[in-house]
Protein backbone atom coordinates (compact mmCIF):
# COMPACT_ATOMS: atom_id res chain seq x y z
CA UNK A 1 0.00 0.00 0.00
CA UNK A 2 1.30 3.45 -0.99
CA UNK A 3 0.13 5.18 2.07
CA UNK A 4 2.51 3.99 4.73
CA UNK A 5 4.72 5.01 2.32
CA UNK A 6 3.76 8.71 1.65
CA UNK A 7 3.76 9.14 5.52
CA UNK A 8 7.38 7.84 5.90
CA UNK A 9 8.50 9.68 3.10
CA UNK A 10 6.82 13.12 4.46
CA UNK A 11 7.98 12.84 7.63
CA UNK A 12 11.55 11.87 6.30
CA UNK A 13 10.97 15.37 4.14
CA UNK A 14 11.68 18.99 4.29
CA UNK A 15 8.68 21.51 5.74
CA UNK A 16 7.55 22.31 2.45
CA UNK A 17 7.76 18.64 0.94
CA UNK A 18 5.92 17.85 4.03
CA UNK A 19 3.22 19.74 3.00
CA UNK A 20 2.82 19.42 -0.51
CA UNK A 21 2.44 15.86 0.30
CA UNK A 22 0.10 16.68 2.94
CA UNK A 23 -1.89 18.56 -0.03
CA UNK A 24 -1.40 15.80 -1.95
CA UNK A 25 -3.12 13.23 0.72
CA UNK A 26 -6.16 15.80 1.33
CA UNK A 27 -6.54 16.03 -2.64
CA UNK A 28 -6.61 12.70 -3.04
CA UNK A 29 -9.12 11.60 -0.03
CA UNK A 30 -11.32 14.23 -1.68
CA UNK A 31 -10.89 12.51 -5.19
CA UNK A 32 -12.40 9.20 -3.83
CA UNK A 33 -15.01 11.26 -1.67
CA UNK A 34 -16.61 12.53 -5.05
CA UNK A 35 -16.20 9.24 -7.13
CA UNK A 36 -18.34 7.46 -4.24
CA UNK A 37 -20.74 10.44 -4.47
CA UNK A 38 -21.08 10.20 -8.16
CA UNK A 39 -21.44 7.08 -8.26
CA UNK A 40 -24.00 6.56 -5.88
CA UNK A 41 -25.97 9.10 -6.87
CA UNK A 42 -26.25 7.15 -10.43
CA UNK A 43 -27.17 4.30 -9.17
CA UNK A 44 -29.56 6.23 -7.15
CA UNK A 45 -30.98 7.33 -10.61
CA UNK A 46 -31.17 4.35 -12.49
CA UNK A 47 -33.05 2.59 -9.99
CA UNK A 48 -36.00 5.42 -11.10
Amino acid sequence: MFIPELIQSMLDSTRAGAFGVGLIFIYFAWMMGMAIRNIRRTMAEDKH
